[in-house]
């Protein structure tokens, strides 16, 4: 049984036009999560989470970026992302981008202790410039994690500060992350699940979000509709109301952006002109003011 924490999650495929560092503290950053968990096996309990800032502060004179509860800051010099999961928290490390091969981290919950050692370290190209990959191996649970260098663990968002007690009771996965507003295709697979029964399963921020895309916007979605659909010439997508300032994207199903448009003061957008050849698409509308998103899909037979 699926259920979703969101309505839906879904992600702009969009390429941007010049290249800048992603860095992890970015406000801009959005984590599109997908939560699993064992009831009884082999049933999994599905769920789906965004991860973002909701602002910045100053404590202790430094300047943190806030998420949920928790205060999170970089030091691009030191190289190490520090959070304070709560105001009066101890600040620690979660990330620390100096670690070599044979480094370990580890961390404490419930009184139990674990410890990670960087078994690989790769590395990845998204738009242009190469961020470093560290592959983290726990021999005592058999569990990998990924950690790349300014999105964090792909295979367990908080991991090292919460980790899964068991084996296989629970896990993230990282589907898709956008950085001011784009979603940028990793130049190869990164795991975010490796573990029996379930197989191997990669995020690349396109296949990985096309599958987010497929299995939530079928139903769940229903304050915009597309009329008619499939689509002709005259289809247009009637918005929920109208949107002084928003973008539209267009995704063929193998995630790549055929129409990236902004658009403003509009309360229906047409649609129809805009695909030219048969297959499904994905269709992403973005307030800008509220950040609302809207998302479905689309079916041409031109």
């Amino acid at each position: 049984m699926k259920q979703t924490i969101f309505a839906v999650v879904i992600l702009l495929f969009a390429s941007p036009s010049f290249s800048q560092k992603i860095y992890f503290t970015d406000t801009t950053n959005v984590w599109h999560i997908k939560n699993n968990e064992i009831l009884s096996s082999p049933i999994l309990w599905i769920s789906y989470a965004d991860y973002y800032y909701t602002g910045t502060a100053t404590l202790s004179g430094l300047q943190y970026s806030k998420m949920g509860g928790s205060y999170v800051r970089e030091d691009t010099i030191a190289r190490k992302v520090y959070i304070k999961q709560g105001v009066d928290s101890p600040e620690k490390v979660w990330y620390d981008y100096n670690l070599t091969y044979g480094d370990s981290v580890t961390a404490t919950m419930l009184g139990v202790t674990i410890t990670w050692k960087v078994s690989r370290i790769d590395s990845v190209e998204i738009n242009g410039i190469w961020y470093k990959v560290w592959h983290f191996q726990n021999a005592d649970y058999s569990e990998d994690h990924y950690v790349v260098e300014g999105i964090g663990c792909v295979s367990g968002f908080s991991f090292p500060n919460i980790f899964r007690m068991f084996m296989a009771d629970s896990w993230q996965q990282t589907m898709c992350f956008q950085n001011n507003g784009v979603t940028s295709p990793l130049s190869k697979n990164i795991p975010n699940y490796s573990m029996p029964p379930y197989g191997a399963q990669y995020f690349n921020n396109v296949s990985s979000c096309v599958a987010l895309v497929l299995d939530n916007v079928s139903t769940k979605n229903t304050a915009c509709t597309v009329a008619p659909n499939p689509i002709t010439e005259a289809s247009k997508i009637l918005l929920p109301y109208t949107i002084s300032s928003g973008y539209l994207v267009i995704s063929n199903a193998m995630g790549q952006t055929m129409l990236n448009m902004p658009f403003q003061n509009k309360n229906e957008l047409l649609i129809g002109d805009k695909v030219s050849k048969p297959g499904i698409y994905i269709y992403r509308v973005t307030d800008n003011e509220s950040r609302n998103i809207y998302a479905g899909k689309v079916i041409s037979s031109k």
